[in-house]
């Protein structure tokens, strides 16, 4: 009698809670996420999420993490496991799950047993601290780092010194690594301070061609289906054919200065502007078309995008300059916007419910918060 009582009274309080969490799914979906004044500084620079799935956002002053609920933030100090300096450059999570932060004096690797950041030194000189331009894996999962003026540096992941690496410098000895990829082909791809781009045979180091786009700065490189390379620039794109030679993608964009780069799982790709919103290109008909939507032109139209990303549940994250964080949700989500209050957190506070979603993801409310 008393299990059977049991049961219905847990079925109720149940039925409760999913309830309770389906109308605040249904509250969410009308609002989104964005947050300014809970990070280090507004101006956000690079972006992404680590083993555990914290999302890391490198600010001009500072690095914080995000665990869905609050902000943690991390500074530079006179300590030895201390950021080298605030301004954070990229951010890398590698495939080996090591956890990357570049800055404007140096590389560190984040330690999570100690929460705290381990330096790394290059060509075992510890005095030397340069900027960090771009963070990728080569084909052997070890890492790339391309700095500004002190050259290119090959780290293995177990290791915390890296060592200079001269294949990639041509005939102009340029110490400039801006941006960096490595193709479908194995060809290595640099950007130098000149806006010339530099094509290499990884298997040789052998150097192919060099290009310079007349569209502007160059922002980022991607490889579409083909093996082509796009080189996205401040005032258009070009498509960088096998040969060399750049071709212009027609676009109706005019006026339009675009200033960062990103490749959806999907296969498009998205552009950040200055003041004019988000741009997505399709990469089979290399049609652009900008993403309409009041929530964007009205958080982050009027300010230049630094960094885009997306999260393994296909979620977006936009980081602009004076407008901080932008969290975009995906179509797939059960939570398509939802709304990030200034926090309130209140120590000692107490979970009174909880529920799970066909989807495997759960949900709670607490008391005071």
């Amino acid at each position: 009698m008393f299990t059977r009582h049991f049961m219905k009274l847990t079925s109720s309080l149940t039925s409760i809670l999913i309830a309770l969490c389906y109308s605040v799914a249904a509250l969410a979906q009308e609002t989104m996420l964005y947050a300014s004044d809970c990070l280090t500084d507004p101006n956000v620079r690079s972006i992404c999420q680590d083993k555990y799935g914290y999302i890391w956002i490198g600010t001009r002053s500072g690095l914080n993490k995000f665990d869905g609920h609050r902000f943690t933030p991390y500074r530079h100090d006179n300590s030895h496991n201390a950021l080298p300096s605030n301004y954070v450059t990229q951010l890398h999570c590698d495939s080996h799950q090591q956890h990357w932060v570049g800055t404007r004096e140096g590389l560190v690797r984040y330690d999570y047993a100690t929460d705290s950041f381990i330096k790394v030194t290059f060509n075992n000189d510890p005095m030397l601290k340069p900027r960090i331009e771009s963070l990728i894996e080569d084909t052997d999962r070890q890492m790339l780092i391309g700095t500004a003026g002190f050259g290119l540096y090959k780290i293995h992941p177990d290791s915390l010194n890296a060592n200079r690496i001269d294949h990639y410098s041509h005939s102009d000895h340029n110490d400039y690594y801006y941006k960096l990829l490595i193709d479908s082909k194995r060809r290595f791809w640099k950007i130098d301070k000149d806006n010339v781009v530099s094509c290499f045979d990884s298997h040789n180091h052998r150097f192919l061609f060099s290009h310079r786009p007349d569209k502007g700065y160059i922002v980022g490189l991607v490889e579409i289906a083909g093996g082509d390379v796009l080189a996205v620039c401040q005032y258009g794109i070009q498509r960088i054919l096998s040969d060399g030679t750049g071709r212009p993608l027609p676009m109706a964009t005019t006026g339009t200065e675009f200033t960062k780069c990103f490749l959806q799982s999907n296969g498009r790709l998205l552009l950040g502007t200055i003041a004019s919103g988000l741009y997505a290109l399709d990469t089979a008909t290399l049609q652009p078309e900008k993403i309409k939507s009041d929530i964007l032109d009205a958080e982050i139209g009027l300010s230049n995008v630094n960094a885009i990303f997306e999260d393994r549940q296909h979620n977006f994250w936009i980081g602009c300059d004076e407008k901080g964080l932008a969290f975009i949700s995906c179509q797939q989500s059960p939570y398509k916007r939802w709304n990030f209050m200034p926090q309130k957190v209140v120590s000692g506070s107490s979970t009174s419910g909880m529920c799970q979603g066909a989807n495997g993801s759960s949900s709670n409310r607490c008391k005071d918060n």
